[in-house]
């Protein structure tokens, strides 16, 4: 955290006490500059107060450090916390035990500035982290750093899409609008949108080396995938053909299109579009297919949206009459250097 690699947006706490002492500020040694009064202060000195640490892919932990908060003329500190965190494949959040499997109280500090480095009795792999303020000296007011490193090159989950649950696909990925940013709806057993907020608004600030696409069927199989080269990119153009590296259409990315993009036809409400060519309804053909929109008369349909279409064969198809499907879902994770 001292270091800068964990972004601000990654930072969040369950309160903050004004503009000068919101989550980011939090981090080890952070002196009183750039918008931060000396620390990450709550709103209130209220019981279950927390900071969360939202590390993106799988780390190894073996411990962690806190320290006070660096106001001029005040005396505030965390004195005693807890430890929980969050595993790749688990939707709610373990607690850091003692040896005799109880939830481990952590001895915080003692005054403004020192260091306080508590060491787990076993390492623990984790994607995020939160410290649980227990007591405190004056009000909950908290530095602290992560001792570990990151485990390998994972994929990330950065986006989950589904079909007809009302709120639009296309505006979940550019602003969030109708999705949730929380751990557990990245699952496809979850019918919410799901957007990792970290990246997706930072998306330069990432070394994206790959992106993948993904279609699952209405039991969650995996139907169809796309793999793109992500470097470079930004949240948008990385949906190309020219930067398609492997696809489950034996004809992409070598087959014309007339529509390879997120933004696809606007006027029709058709995103993240692979079309080969129009030629009215009945003879409109493609790859993949987001409706946003009831069309009566057209391949869309007139029942709920946002519908996931696709080319249930190894190339393009009519829309109207071909070999067409509806995915559930549609993930995007993205492999980052």
């Amino acid at each position: 955290m001292e270091s800068g690699s964990i972004l601000d947006g990654q930072i969040t706490a369950s309160s903050v006490h004004s503009g000068d002492a919101l989550a980011h500020c939090g981090r080890l040694n952070l002196p009183t500059e750039n918008g931060c009064f000396g620390g990450w202060s709550a709103e209130a000195p209220f019981q279950n107060e927390w900071l969360k640490i939202d590390l993106l892919v799988e780390h190894t932990l073996t411990g962690v450090v806190s320290q006070g908060a660096d106001y001029s003329g005040f005396s505030e500190w965390v004195e005693l916390y807890t430890v929980s965190y969050f595993k790749v494949d688990q939707v709610g959040e373990m607690y850091i035990t003692d040896g005799n499997g109880k939830i481990k109280i952590f001895d915080g500090n003692l005054d403004k500035n020192g260091h306080r480095l508590n060491y787990f009795q076993q390492p623990i792999q984790t994607t995020a982290i939160k410290f649980n303020m227990i007591k405190w000296n004056n009000h909950v007011s908290f530095r602290g750093e992560l001792i570990g490193c990151r485990e390998g090159n994972p994929w990330v989950r950065i986006f989950k899409g589904i079909s007809m649950n009302g709120f639009s696909i296309y505006d979940a990925w550019t602003s969030g609008t109708g999705a949730s940013s929380y751990h557990a709806h990245k699952y496809l057993i979850s019918d919410t949108h799901y957007r990792n907020d970290v990246i997706l608004n930072n998306w330069s600030s990432f070394d994206i080396l790959k992106v993948k696409l993904t279609l699952y069927s209405q039991f969650n199989v995996e139907v169809k995938s796309m793999l793109f080269n992500g470097v470079g990119s930004t949240m948008t153009s990385w949906f190309a053909s020219v930067n398609v590296e492997e696809s489950s259409w034996d004809d992409l990315p070598a087959e014309s299109t007339n529509y390879f993009s997120i933004n696809g036809d606007s006027r029709n409400s058709r995103r993240f579009y692979i079309n080969h060519g129009y030629g009215g309804c009945e003879n409109d053909r493609g790859w993949l297919l987001i409706t946003e929109r009831a069309r009566i008369g057209c391949y869309e349909g007139y029942d709920a949206t946002p519908k996931i279409l696709y080319s249930q064969s190894r190339s393009y198809e009519n829309w109207s009459e071909g070999d067409v499907g509806t995915a559930r879902a549609m993930t995007i994770d993205v492999k980052l250097g």
